[in-house]
């Protein structure tokens, strides 16, 4: 891979395009999947408030007067009669009651508002990612120390 371009096999020569002999390193990106998230509005349902006309059959007791005829007999006193016996003598007593009537009348029986509030949630959402890890495979007899960081070692690879 000396002659070709490095970039495209995923190295890159750290001092230019050209490896010098006194410092021949190259680089390798590992390269992996973070998970980055967005929100967007979408609809999740609909509620549709309505008015029903419903029928009931409703009772109200109504308290009601009436006129009752009372005939009262008293004994007479023995006293002389003004008229004939037989003569027509009538006496008509009009009697009158309170009768119930029903009268329907619309009337505001409950208000309701309606509105929406935001309530915040958390949400959790998992996918999977990838990653790349560095693998070192030594042929023939090569010491390979890896640095990581600030000059941390990690063991040889075997």
């Amino acid at each position: 891979q000396s002659g070709g371009d490095l970039r495209e096999s995923g190295f890159e020569n750290i001092s230019g395009s050209q490896p010098t002999p006194a410092h021949d390193e190259r680089r390798i990106q590992l390269r992996g999947e973070v998970l980055r998230t967005y929100k967007e509005r979408v609809q999740r349902g609909e509620v549709r408030l309505r008015k029903e006309v419903i029928t009931e059959n409703q009772t109200v007791s109504v308290p009601v007067t009436r006129e009752e005829i009372v005939i009262e007999r008293t004994p007479a006193t023995g006293q002389r009669a003004s008229g004939e016996i037989g003569s027509a003598e009538d006496v008509r007593v009009p009697l009158t009651e309170e009768r119930a009537r029903v009268e329907k009348q619309p009337v505001v029986t409950e208000e309701v508002r309606v509105g929406k509030r935001a309530v915040r949630d958390n949400q959790q959402v998992s996918d999977k990612v990838r990653h790349e890890e560095l693998r070192v495979e030594k042929e023939g007899d090569v010491n390979a120390n890896s640095e990581v960081g600030g000059g941390k070692r990690n063991k040889p690879a075997a």
